[in-house]
């Protein structure tokens, strides 16, 4: 019994320094296995300015600039806003250009760059837009942004209301461009929008309300046309049914009147001792017949 105490102590011995050794230095246990700790990543490279590939730039420029002349809007969208961050000469035609495009994407992004670019041209289309007011709120705060860039503050008020507006997306492009202003004044309009909380929540629920009351007057609707539907084309298959029948009916009389008629002549052939068939049509022998006596007779 002593032998197999001290045998099952060594063992627990071994076993627990053969573990520690295993865990031990820079190994970790894997899969049953001692794996190394990997070599540490090679270093950033250090910054090396290379000069520009002056025919990689021009080429850019020509790409952009067809692109904002392309008749696919999202390539125009796209150029607008690649000239946006442009420090390029090239920027200011594409811009400008974009001021008139027919899509209202595109002008927003045009606004926006001629701002940032503090484009003094651009001033007569962006208060063309304004004034406009097209009912397009996206359109007429990216117009603001740029107008108040370039020194025309007459309307930037405006984005005090724009900044409570009951639609999520006008609230977030006026934060946009107030971002993009930086300047400490659209601190005081960020406060509005916080305080208005609340009035912002109960304009959208009842945005949600009215939206629903709209909706379910829709299915109403939907509704009372498709009942309407239904019972014209039921009125129209009872319609069609009746007329069937009444055809059925009219045809059932006039065989009914037709038997009557050759009945009617039967009797009249048999009272008269003309022999007639099952239709009440005479025989052709008895009238052959009758036919040849009466010439005998004109012969004598």
């Amino acid at each position: 019994m002593k032998t197999f105490n001290a045998f099952l102590v060594a063992t627990v011995v071994l076993v627990s320094g053969c573990a520690g050794g295993g865990a031990g230095g820079n190994k970790k246990l894997f899969g049953g296995k001692n794996v190394p700790r990997p070599k540490e990543p090679p270093a950033v490279p250090a910054r090396k300015d290379e000069p520009l590939d002056r025919s990689l730039v021009e080429a850019a420029r020509q790409e952009v600039t067809a692109a904002a002349a392309s008749d696919d809007p999202v390539l125009r969208e796209n150029a607008v806003e690649a000239a946006r961050g442009l420090k390029d000469p090239v920027a200011t035609p594409i811009i400008l250009r974009g001021l008139n495009d027919a899509q209202r994407v595109v002008r927003f992004r045009a606004a926006l760059g001629a701002g940032e670019h503090r484009l003094a041209e651009a001033r007569p289309p962006l208060e063309a837009m304004v004034d406009r007011n097209d009912n397009d709120q996206h359109l007429r705060i990216a117009c603001i942004f740029a107008l108040h860039r370039l020194g025309v503050t007459d309307y930037t008020h405006d984005l005090e209301k724009t900044a409570v507006d009951d639609e999520p997306g006008v609230r977030g492009d006026t934060a946009f461009v107030l971002g993009l202003l930086g300047e400490k004044s659209a601190l005081k309009i960020f406060d509005s929008c916080s305080e208005n909380a609340d009035w912002i929540e109960a304009k959208i629920a009842e945005r949600d309300a009215q939206e629903a009351e709209r909706l379910a007057q829709e299915a109403a609707e939907r509704e009372r046309l498709e009942s309407e539907e239904r019972e014209r084309l039921a009125r129209e298959e009872a319609d069609r049914l009746a007329a069937q029948e009444a055809a059925e009916a009219a045809a059932a009389e006039q065989a009914r009147l037709a038997e009557e008629e050759a009945r009617r002549a039967a009797e009249a052939a048999g009272e008269n001792g003309v022999p007639t068939n099952g239709a009440g049509e005479m025989e052709s022998g008895v009238a052959s017949g009758d036919s040849g006596s009466i010439n005998e007779a004109e012969q004598q």
